[in-house]
């Protein structure tokens, strides 16, 4: 599916995706609109998404970033 995004927008489209996998929508979306309650709480560029994401969900997590990619899992710390 992520190469088929890419192939996407490497022709100009633009795609719309509903995700809860974060870690997938991190490799593949530029920009992201986030929702709560029915509620716009974020929307903006991957990076702000990545900077706040502690801020948009209720839960704490962690940022990994191993070889110019992104993870995000739960700190466990915080639990």
């Amino acid at each position: 599916l992520a190469r088929i995004i890419e192939d996407l927008k490497a022709k100009g489209k633009i795609i719309i995706l509903t995700s809860h996998d974060l870690n997938f929508l991190v490799d593949v979306a530029d920009e992201f609109l986030a929702l709560k309650e029915g509620r716009i709480i974020f929307k903006g560029k991957k990076e702000k998404f990545i900077e706040n994401i502690n801020f948009i969900f209720d839960a704490k997590l962690k940022i990994i970033k191993l070889n110019r990619e992104i993870f995000i899992k739960p700190d466990i710390k915080e639990l």
